[in-house]
């Protein structure tokens, strides 16, 4: 295997293949390309190149390799909790929606940060439960309803059609039940 030696020339030429579209992994497969390491090394030792790269992915909306972190930047910090925050998450919990769905909402905090808030705050904890409590009610009601719906008269549909279809819904809704029910005995 032969070393490869940076010149400016390779450069331009990974840089105009960045512009392109083609990420480290796909320029290093191709031949004469250096591997996916040096690349890396290359990016970290020479600055004009890493800019130009950086220009060049940015050209195409995004950058495929984040330069190392600056030790003078500010550090991104976590979300802190506020009671506010937690009220709009229970309120969500209460729309119907699991833990993984709010937490991937526009504004709201990782999932991690909500477990460690009901880890640290009894008072969310506390609404937390209640939350997911009126959440699984309200699917145990629609539960009864759609077998209540059953003992109606059947519109066009022939009866054992009706009764499939109201299985399947009330399977559906067991199911979510299971999956939206905390795993942790909060209240323990």
């Amino acid at each position: 295997m032969t070393r490869s030696t940076y010149t400016s020339e390779l450069a331009a030429a990974i840089c105009a293949r960045a512009a392109k579209g083609q990420n480290l992994r796909a320029i290093s497969e191709q031949p004469g390309m250096p591997n996916r390491v040096t690349l890396h090394r290359w990016l970290n030792r020479h600055a004009e190149f890493r800019r130009r790269y950086d220009e060049a992915c940015a050209r195409r909306a995004f950058v495929l390799i984040r330069p190392k972190t600056d030790p003078a930047a500010p550090r991104r910090r976590s979300p802190i909790y506020t009671p506010e925050l937690g009220q709009l998450i229970c309120d969500h919990l209460l729309d119907g929606l699991s833990l993984n769905q709010v937490s991937h909402l526009p504004g709201m905090p990782h999932l991690s940060n909500i477990n460690m808030w009901l880890n640290r705050h009894e008072d969310f904890r506390r609404s937390y439960v209640w939350a997911c409590h009126f959440r699984n009610e309200a699917i145990a009601d629609r539960i009864l309803a759609i077998a209540d719906s059953c003992t109606s008269e059947p519109d066009d549909v022939a009866p054992y059609e009706q009764l499939a279809r109201i299985q399947l819904q009330i399977a559906v809704l067991k199911q979510r039940y299971a999956v939206l029910t905390p795993k942790k005995d909060w209240l323990a």
